[in-house]
């Protein structure tokens, strides 16, 4: 299996997270970074770790897979604040598994 599927992932071992409410949140000014293979990934991943962020989002349109150091956060206003604060498009709702628009 890839590991430049969609997803949200702990840095420190790579599994991949789920949350039954809440939302995901870029925690990175735009997006942290751009990858196209598994080696590109781990390269990110370590710069991520010895920044000492611990959780990544994926995810991908016409080849090229958007990294981002992330954050989980209860409340919708609060989620929606801090992307727009961090220039994010969007914020992941865990419970309709759908993203949301920051603007």
């Amino acid at each position: 299996m890839s590991k430049l599927n969609d997803g949200t992932y702990k840095i420190i071992d790579g599994s991949m997270l789920n949350f039954k409410s809440g939302y995901q949140v870029g925690t990175h000014q735009g997006t942290y970074a751009e990858v196209k293979t598994e080696a590109e990934l781990e390269v990110v991943v370590q710069e991520l770790k010895a920044a000492k962020h611990e959780v990544y989002g994926l995810w991908g349109e016409r080849g090229v897979i958007e990294v981002d150091p992330s954050t989980h956060v209860e409340d919708l206003q609060d989620a929606l604040a801090l992307g727009r604060a961090n220039g994010q498009a969007a914020i992941w709702c865990w419970a309709s598994m759908t993203s949301i628009p920051c603007n």
